[in-house]
């Protein structure tokens, strides 16, 4: 991961991709092979692609060092390090509550039959948005490394909302292609209101897509304070309620979540705005 966020930053946008993603090539390959000759043994299949993988990363490490030089221009005392670490530890561990919590709540109060409607549906509405969410990070943050307009960052944020409710109109199209020609059983019309909040969740989450980078590159240990402050009181009174409920459906779940994931994103495009350092007036 130090080596991708090294190559993300110098712009190596395409082999940073590869680096980050290289495994699962091997895993592909290898799969292939336990498949042709009939091998039934996972630990083999465990043990074989972590080799190949710490093999890959020693030869990656050392081309990396060979290939570039690294000056440090600034020095930073071990309290603001420890500091950083703790802000982003708990900034990261809100973020994986927020990502990987929902299906825990749903499996507790509704049942496994009730997380695989919503996984199913999620993945096909969900992961189109988590692709370009993660493409559009991915290459804002060098744009933002700079510094930027904030008539850039709010163009950035319309765009951003406009795909969103593109792609949202896409999928809904798909679904009913599928349902009209009665290509899959699943009936994805009788669970409409939980399709159109996804959407919207999904459309949040192309909004923190531009913000979040831009919060990333500029954020210092005072806006990360409260941050942390802002997404730790949001976060525990939304999943302190959905747990002491007695009846939460899917709707219920995917509400909170639109709520926790723009009340995350806000807080961040308030911090960068009050942050005049960072963007060029």
């Amino acid at each position: 991961m130090p080596i991708f966020s090294i190559l993300r930053l110098k712009g190596l946008f395409e082999i940073a991709q590869l680096i980050a993603n290289y495994w699962k090539f091997i895993l592909l390959i290898i799969s292939i092979y336990f498949l042709f000759f009939k091998i039934d043994s996972i630990v083999s299949l465990i043990n074989i692609l972590c080799f190949l993988i710490i093999g890959c990363t020693a030869i990656i490490i050392l081309n990396t060092i060979k290939q570039f030089k690294f000056c440090y221009t600034s020095s930073i005392n071990k309290k603001t390090i420890l500091k950083s670490f703790l802000f982003f530890f708990i900034s990261i561990t809100s973020f994986s509550i927020i990502t990987f919590g929902d299906r825990f709540i749903i499996e507790q109060k509704n049942g496994l039959e009730a997380v695989g409607i919503y996984f199913f549906l999620s993945n096909f509405l969900i992961a189109p948005y988590g692709i370009l969410q993660n493409y559009i990070g991915f290459k804002q943050l060098v744009k933002y490394k700079e510094g930027i307009e904030l008539n850039t960052l709010f163009k950035n944020v319309y765009l951003s909302l406009l795909l969103g409710v593109i792609l949202g109109s896409f999928l809904l199209m798909i679904i009913f292609f599928i349902e009209e020609f009665n290509i899959l059983t699943f009936k994805f019309f009788k669970y409409k209101y939980e399709m159109f909040l996804l959407i919207i969740l999904g459309i949040t989450r192309l909004y923190s897509a531009v913000i979040s980078p831009a919060f990333e590159v500029s954020t210092n240990l005072k806006m990360l304070k409260y941050f942390n402050i802002i997404l730790i009181i949001s976060t525990i009174l939304i999943i302190t309620t959905l747990i002491f409920l007695n009846s939460v459906s899917i709707n219920i779940v995917l509400l909170s979540l639109i709520f926790l994931w723009f009340i995350r994103t806000f807080a961040q495009h308030l911090l960068i705005l009050k942050n005049k350092a960072f963007y060029n007036e």
